[in-house]
C-alpha cells in the first residue's frame, strides 16, 4: 500500500499548489471582449486585487480598500473558503506525510492509519471549500452576465460591462478535483487492512520447539 500512499501524497501536493495559485491569482473574472469598445484594455478581478492591462504593456492594479467588511458577498465567501481550503490542505499534507508506512516517525501501524484517515478527510474538506468558493463566484458572474444581456436587449444604447469566467476559476476546479482524488486515496489507504498486516499484529503466544533428532539406525552384529 506504500505506492498508493505516496501517490495520494503527490496528488494532494499538486492540488494544494493549484489551490494556492487559484486563490492569489487576480483573474477570477475578466471583462467580456464583446463589450470592450477598445480592444487594448483588459480588466480582471480577483479575490484580493483588480487589475487593468493596456496594449502598451502597462498595467494598473488596486485592492478593494477593505479586508472583509463592506465587500460583496462573493468576495467575502471566496476569501474565507479560499483560506480555509489552503489551511486544510497544508495540515492534511503534513499529516499524510507522517502517516506513510515508509516514514520512520508517526507511530505504529494503527496510528499511521489514523493519520491517513484524518489527512484524507482534511483533503476532502479542502477540495469542498475551494469548489464551493469557485462555484459561488462563477454562478454570480453568470447571473450578472445574464442581467447585463437583458439590459442590452431592452436598451440598445446602454453600454454595460459584463464579465466572464477567468483562468483562476478553471485552475481552482482542477485543484479541487486533484485534492479530492488524493483525499479519497488517502482514506482508502487508511481504511484498508491487508492479511499480512493482520498477521503481523497478532500476538505471539507460542515458542517454536524443533523436533528431536533421530538416532541413526545402525545394525550392530555381535561376534562370539
Amino acid at each position: 500500500m506504500s505506492g498508493s500512499q505516496v501517490g495520494a501524497l503527490a496528488i494532494i501536493l499538486i492540488g494544494l499548489i493549484l489551490t494556492v495559485v487559484c486563490v492569489v491569482m487576480p483573474t477570477w473574472s475578466k471583462n467580456d471582449p464583446s463589450d470592450t469598445t477598445r480592444d487594448s484594455v483588459r480588466s480582471t478581478n480577483g479575490l484580493w486585487i483588480k487589475c487593468t492591462t493596456y496594449a502598451t504593456g502597462n498595467w494598473d492594479c488596486d485592492d478593494y480598500d477593505r479586508l472583509f467588511l463592506g465587500l460583496p458577498t462573493r468576495l467575502q465567501a471566496g476569501r474565507m473558503l479560499g483560506i480555509g481550503s489552503i489551511l486544510s490542505g497544508v495540515v492534511g499534507f503534513f499529516l499524510l506525510t507522517f502517516g506513510l508506512d515508509c516514514m520512520p516517525i508517526g507511530g505504529d501501524g494503527s496510528q499511521k492509519k489514523t493519520l491517513r484517515l484524518i489527512a484524507g478527510s482534511l483533503a476532502i474538506f479542502s477540495a469542498a471549500f475551494l469548489l464551493v468558493a469557485t462555484s459561488w463566484y462563477a454562478n454570480d458572474i453568470r447571473v450578472q452576465h445574464q442581467l447585463g444581456t437583458q439590459e442590452r436587449l431592452l436598451n440598445t444604447g446602454l453600454n454595460t460591462n459584463r464579465f466572464i469566467f477567468g483562468e483562476a476559476l478553471f485552475i481552482g476546479w482542477a485543484g479541487a478535483v486533484m485534492t479530492l482524488v488524493g483525499g479519497l486515496i488517502a482514506l482508502c489507504s487508511g481504511c484498508s487492512s491487508s492479511d499480512s498486516d493482520d498477521f503481523d499484529n497478532q500476538p505471539r503466544g507460542y515458542v517454536y520447539h524443533p523436533p528431536p533428532a533421530k538416532a541413526p539406525n545402525v545394525n550392530v552384529q555381535e561376534y562370539v
